[in-house]
């Protein structure tokens, strides 16, 4: 589970640490073949700290076919290892970034073989990846707990011996533990969280490091909203996710803050609160899980999915789909618009394995269906 989290929820995550031996490996009927196909999706459980279970549970849309632990199915039990915290499809290649075990796991969208893995230095977390083309990527990553060792490091996801080889020759400095990152106008935009209220006061924390693709090198850095965690582009704006600080929200508010990717004017703020986001494909409306528990916990009577229609001028948030049970902690979402539907994550209280819940997305409140996955939802993808 992302590290924040632990700070952020930290009653759950007592319950978690406490209770953790209880929770059993995910189990999956055996696939045919292992063969992926052609329309389905990939959903990326990060598993618990430590405990070496992060999954991909994999569903295929023209079968049904369905499996938990689809990575180790199709590699002889092999494992994904501690904390998966970013899954992103790049042609042929699924790449699976796994902080905790430090490493950046690529495997066949084809039968889901391994590759091949990039191995980080003892101690460095890859958090989120950005790919700009065929053979140019990045990764955010960081030292855990470390106020000095926070990189953004380049690879070729066409030769992992390689990309492994020159590792260390590969990355730049950026602001206090990176997390989300993104690509637009010839730039990376990396935001760095400053690891919640832990490193509030550090001079780079709550920033926007700006990269020249071209030349690898930082050339802006300044401040956004608190505890910056996730970031997106999208018709040529720029989005940020700030999860603020519990317990100090009047001070240090979760919001919505919205770039010009081109000049980075501030446009827009939505004071909310916010875990993450999506689009639909023409950018048009924001989906966003306000809070990523039920809506009787911590008070939240407002928990669950809201949308902002970008093209009103004075655009407000608006519930589409409650969560009103405490029994569930909503982790991501995602929306395929070529099926009409709007995916959720449902981690319960992370001590069991979660779920999928499929929405009508001209309908939000029609439930038409649910998957089970592994344990903690990070990152749904579809293909």
């Amino acid at each position: 589970m992302k590290l924040k989290r632990l700070f952020s929820v930290s009653i759950t995550i007592l319950v978690v640490v406490i209770f953790y031996s209880c929770v059993k490996d995910p189990t999956a009927p055996k696939l045919p073949d292992f063969i992926t196909g052609q329309n389905g999706a990939m959903i990326l459980c990060e598993g618990l700290m430590g405990r070496d279970n992060a999954t991909i549970t994999r569903f295929d849309f023209e079968t049904g076919s369905h499996s938990i632990n689809y990575f180790a199915e199709s590699n002889d039990g092999q494992k994904l290892g501690s904390i998966g915290n970013d899954l992103v499809i790049q042609d042929s290649i699924g790449f699976v970034a796994v902080s905790a075990s430090g490493t950046v796991e690529a495997f066949s969208m084809k039968n889901g073989k391994s590759i091949g893995r990039i191995k980080f230095p003892n101690y460095v977390m890859p958090r989120k990846m950005c790919f700009v083309n065929d053979t140019l990527a990045f990764v955010t990553a960081y030292i855990e707990l470390s106020d000095a060792d926070f990189f953004v490091y380049k690879f070729n996801p066409q030769n992992i011996a390689k990309s492994q080889e020159n590792l260390e020759q590969n990355k730049v400095l950026v602001g206090s533990h990176p997390e989300g990152i993104i690509a637009a106008n010839e730039k990376l935009f990396v935001v760095n969280s400053g690891y919640g209220e832990y490193f509030l006061d550090a001079p780079n924390a709550s920033t926007i490091t700006v990269i020249d693709i071209a030349t690898f090198s930082v050339i802006n850095d300044f401040k956004t909203g608190t505890n910056p965690n996730k970031i997106y582009c999208s018709n040529n704006k720029i989005y940020v996710v700030c999860w603020g600080i519990t317990g100090q929200k009047d001070k240090y508010p979760s919001e919505i803050i919205e770039y010009d990717a081109n000049n980075l004017q501030d446009l827009r703020r939505w004071t909310t609160e916010v875990y993450d986001i999506c689009f639909d494909a023409k950018g048009e409306n924001l989906y966003y899980l306000n809070s990523s528990l039920g809506s009787n916990n911590g008070g939240n009577n407002s928990a669950g999915i809201n949308i902002i229609a970008l093209n009103e001028a004075n655009a407000k948030p608006k519930q589409i789909i409650p969560n009103p049970s405490n029994s569930n902690i909503w982790t991501c979402l995602a929306i395929n618009e070529n099926r009409n539907e709007i995916w959720v994550g449902n981690s319960f209280k992370f001590t069991t394995d979660g779920e999928v819940m499929v929405f009508d997305l001209k309908n939000p409140t029609v439930n038409i269906k649910t998957i089970k996955t592994g344990l903690i939802l990070n990152t749904i993808r579809f293909y």
